[in-house]
């Protein structure tokens, strides 16, 4: 078919290059395609009207200063209707102007050696690390930064091709929108005299001002974060109380896999942690890659700072729970010292469900392996055993049921008592499967296990959102682009 004949895929027809200036020519750092281009070529991700097509997208690697061009060997006439995609006009809105440059230009610019080894990233610099013999930087600063706007506007087209949905931020805003963004920027310190800095990746974050009631705090039952007002005037945005929430998060393909994405996001955290106006960490709309790293990456601080320590599931509340006895109903509400939950989860400034989710990992690992081995069968009969990791085990799933329920109520009501239980439990067990590959992995991590290919696959039982949210009344994490394709 014509159709096919003139098609091209989208994904194979880009090549993003980043190269370093040096002092003959320039040289290739890395060169790869995009993963997603829906967002501008639609869900076939097909481009027609072309043959032989390329698209180059090619970036000087410190200051990302881009240039774009199309070549092909012949191109579709327009017949009635059917006339050849405009690929420049689809991608000018998310490239930035310098984009569409001469190519000279771009060739000056590499061969540029004092702009190139005078160059030094925005922002300030907040982390340094090391990472197989080689040596890295994280930056940090507002998109107030005309330096930091300037690196976003060239290189967040990128977010449009790895992450799936991701959407570019608008840089045109007015100034006091783009002070509610802070933007961290990894780099690579090579030895190169002549242009030592190598972009690895980005993080940006938004912040937002929650509404604080004197009886339900910032909307989650919680008594008012105590905040004065700074003495400076005028009073910016950073000065007020304010949720941080992770925006677009991306390692570019050739860093994957290095533990960068482990870096960034701590750094991102410590940030946070580190400042007085945030009350809370929460993230947008996470895929689960992303999930992934945050679990481990909070539970690991979690666990070192102590918090971890102090929660124990009580197991002296026995309802005298007997064989004739077997559906007695469980205090649930004295599992957990929830006065002492709610104290380390505001410490830690997590969101109530990512909270609560690294609680119930946290519990079940103590749980003995005997007990959380025997398998789902015959668990109702395990809250009268007298043995402690049998007891342990069914008071967990009571925890993990009770957070499913309310996150999934509002479907679950709407089904016959039958069902609703058979998918309540089923998605109780699923979500134990997958803290235990999570538990896995970090065994794995401690003794040095590489790590497979491959995400972990989670099946879903209940057709629901799966985003930060309890709901309104505990978690206001909404979702609307992503964090979606970390690539750690």
């Amino acid at each position: 078919m014509a159709d096919d004949e003139w098609s091209t895929n989208a994904n194979d027809a880009i090549n993003i290059t980043f190269l370093s200036v040096t002092k003959d020519k320039a040289d290739q750092i890395a060169s790869f395609h995009p993963e997603y281009t829906e967002l501008h070529f639609g869900k076939d991700q097909s481009i027609f009207g072309y043959k032989n097509l390329t698209i180059d997208l090619k970036f000087a690697a410190h200051d990302l200063y881009p240039n774009f061009s199309v070549a092909y060997s012949r191109k579709w006439k327009t017949v009635k209707d059917a006339k050849a995609v405009d690929i420049e006009e689809i991608l000018k809105p998310d490239l930035s102007a310098d984009a569409f440059g001469d190519a000279g230009d771009f060739a000056a610019h590499l061969r540029d050696i004092e702009t190139a080894s005078t160059f030094k990233p925005p922002g300030d610099l907040v982390e340094e690390y090391t990472k197989d013999g080689r040596n890295y930087q994280i930056y940090s600063g507002e998109l107030t930064d005309d330096s930091i706007r300037k690196i976003i506007e060239r290189i967040q087209i990128l977010i449009t091709f790895f992450i799936d949905g991701g959407i570019p931020i608008p840089v045109d805003d007015p100034e006091w929108s783009l002070a509610r963004w802070r933007v961290w920027l990894v780099y690579e310190k090579t030895s190169n005299p002549i242009s030592p800095y190598s972009i690895v990746g980005y993080c940006t974050s938004y912040r937002f001002l929650p509404y604080q009631s004197h009886n339900t705090g910032i909307g989650n039952g919680t008594k008012p974060v105590p905040f004065e007002l700074p003495s400076s005037h005028p009073i910016s945005l950073s000065d007020l109380p304010n949720r941080s929430r992770i925006s677009q998060f991306l390692i570019l393909p050739h860093h994957q896999g290095q533990s960068h994405g482990t870096r960034l996001y701590g750094a991102v955290v410590n940030t946070f942690l580190n400042d007085p106006a945030c009350i809370e960490i929460t993230v947008e709309d996470p895929n689960e890659d992303f999930d992934d790293l945050r679990d481990l990456c909070d539970y690991a601080r979690l666990t070192s700072n102590g918090s971890f320590a102090q929660i124990r599931l009580n197991l002296d509340v026995d309802p005298k729970l007997t064989a004739r006895k077997p559906k007695a109903k469980v205090p649930t509400g004295k599992l957990l010292n929830k006065s002492l939950l709610e104290k380390l989860r505001l410490k830690n400034k997590l969101a109530p469900r990512q909270f609560k989710r690294l609680v119930e990992m946290h519990l079940l690992s103590h749980i003995p392996k005997y007990s959380r081995e025997a398998g789902t069968a015959r668990l109702i009969r395990r809250a009268a055993s007298k043995d402690p990791g049998d007891k342990a085990l069914y008071y967990w799933r009571l925890l993990v049921k009770q957070r499913v329920f309310k996150q999934h109520e509002q479907v679950l009501k709407e089904l016959p008592n039958e069902e609703k239980h058979q998918k309540l439990d089923e998605t109780t067990t699923i979500q134990w499967m997958d803290y235990e590959r999570l538990l896995e992995r970090m065994t794995e991590a401690r003794v040095g296990k590489p790590r497979p290919a491959g995400s972990r696959g989670k099946r879903k039982i209940i057709d629901d959102d799966e985003d930060d949210d309890d709901d309104e009344d505990e978690d206001d994490d909404t979702h609307s682009q992503s964090s979606k394709k970390p690539k750690t």
